[in-house]
């Protein structure tokens, strides 16, 4: 037998209208099992309704014939073009980033937090460079160009008042000064605030483990929380905060799309860095911001006492499956 199109074998029209049916009728069942005494949809948790949501949306991309894994992969690339052109338009060598690529696991995860907290955004950090490295970087740190004045560094701002630091401890640590050893791939909502009250990752809180915000659901919102109540929300829903280097890229690429600072403290989004807590000094966590009266990034340390209404926290999920395949 010739190789090539000979040796393929082509499923009949009907054996393809077969699968896609039993495909649709496995679904439907899984959404029935979520209402099995078929309550009106205004009785059901928004959870629930979400995932029915989802099911049919399932259903929608079956019969359409419509790849999500190929939807995802190709996202995957699109992002991975965005962040290598970034990273050159400031002189950071982001090689490391060439080759990634989804494993299987890595691509059932990010469908996972896609589908149950509306994850859109994938934030690829290259190899090689530390918080450290990446202040002294003149083009990356001073901010120029935006319509809002207070978005912009101050003209003439000499490299080091770029950045505040509130305890200069932040900059001897460990945490700031070493190098990423392999590359970082996250991934998270991409909104232009921290996670608050109408977020689809804060509903979910709700909606699972109502012991974490009370009764009122409007208080389900990581603004005004003390960072080990943001860690408990972190475990409840399989999430992760951010460190220094993932907040500064944020913020960087959020203000080259808008002119406006993802994190500004006169919009209430300073940010915890839950994972920088006991990084520096056990029982402290770091906080990060844009203040645009000094036009700066700030960077503290609080304690687990501290909170502030200004003060939230952003999740996100680490996609650590993903590898340098050569």
């Amino acid at each position: 037998m010739r190789e090539g199109i000979d040796t393929i074998k082509f499923a009949k029209p009907e054996e393809e209208k077969e699968s896609v049916l039993t495909k649709s009728e496995s679904i439907r069942d899984e959404i029935k099992s979520l209402n099995p005494e078929n309550l009106s949809l205004d009785k059901l948790p928004n959870d629930t309704l979400r995932k029915i949501l989802t099911g049919y949306k399932r259903i929608e991309r079956v019969i359409s014939g419509k790849d999500e894994s190929k939807e995802l992969l190709e996202g995957f690339e699109t992002a991975k073009s965005h962040w290598m052109d970034l990273y050159k338009e400031y002189g950071i060598d982001a090689t490391s980033l060439e080759n990634l690529k989804l494993t299987d696991a890595g691509l059932e995860k990010q469908r996972e937090k896609a589908e149950k907290y509306g994850f859109d955004k994938t934030l690829m950090i290259p190899a090689g460079i530390s918080p450290a490295e990446l202040i002294k970087n003149d083009a990356f740190m001073r901010f120029s160009g935006s319509e809002e004045e207070n978005q912009t560094s101050k003209p003439g701002a000499k490299i080091e008042d770029l950045i505040y630091f509130g305890d200069s401890k932040i900059k001897t640590s460990e945490i700031w000064n070493k190098k990423l050893e392999k590359p970082q791939v996250i991934f998270l909502k991409n909104k232009n605030h921290v996670d608050t009250k109408g977020d689809q990752t804060m509903d979910t809180l709700a909606d699972e483990h109502p012991e974490l915000v009370g009764d009122d659901k409007d208080k389900a919102i990581t603004r005004n929380q003390k960072y080990p109540q943001i860690e408990k929300m972190e475990d409840a829903l399989d999430l992760e905060g951010l460190d220094f280097m993932q907040a500064m890229i944020l913020d960087r690429d959020h203000f080259n799309s808008t002119g406006h600072h993802l994190f500004d403290y006169n919009d209430k989004n300073i940010t915890w860095l839950t994972k920088t807590k006991d990084k520096i000094t056990t029982g402290r966590c770091a906080r990060f911001h844009w203040d645009p009266d000094d036009r700066q990034w700030v960077v503290v340390l609080w304690n687990d006492a501290d909170a502030n209404g200004s003060l939230g926290s952003v999740f996100s999920a680490d996609l650590d499956v993903v590898g340098i395949i050569s």
